[in-house]
C-alpha cells in the first residue's frame, strides 16, 4: 500500500520499504559471511611466522571491527525503515478514521 500524507501526497511505498529492507537484511547476511571468513584468515595468520602474519592478523582484526560497525548500522536502517512505515500507517489509519467520522 502506498502511504500518503494529509495532503494527499505519497509519503511512503510500503512495498517499496520492504523491498529495501529485505535487501539489507541479504547485505546484512553477506556482511556476516565476510566476517566469518575474515575470522578465520586472522586464524590461520597465527600461524605465520614474521610481519606478515601480524600484520595480516591487525589487518583481519580492524575488518572484523568495520563488519561489526556495518551490521550495526544496516540494523539501525531497517529499524528506522519499519518505524517510518509504521508511523506513516498510523497516520493514514487516523486520517481515514477521521474522514469517516466527518
Amino acid at each position: 500500500m502506498t502511504l500518503h500524507d494529509r495532503n494527499g501526497k505519497i509519503t511512503i511505498d510500503e512495498a517499496a520499504a520492504q523491498r529495501d529492507i529485505e535487501n539489507i537484511r541479504k547485505a546484512c547476511e553477506l556482511v556476516k559471511q565476510a566476517e566469518e571468513s575474515m575470522k578465520n584468515i586472522e586464524l590461520i595468520s597465527a600461524d605465520f611466522s614474521g610481519e606478515s602474519g601480524v600484520a595480516i592478523h591487525e589487518a583481519g582484526y580492524r575488518l572484523v571491527k568495520d563488519y561489526d560497525k556495518l551490521a550495526a548500522e544496516l540494523e539501525s536502517v531497517m529499524n528506522l525503515i519499519s518505524s517510518t512505515v509504521e508511523k506513516y500507517q498510523k497516520l493514514d489509519a487516523e486520517l481515514k478514521s477521521h474522514i469517516e467520522n466527518s
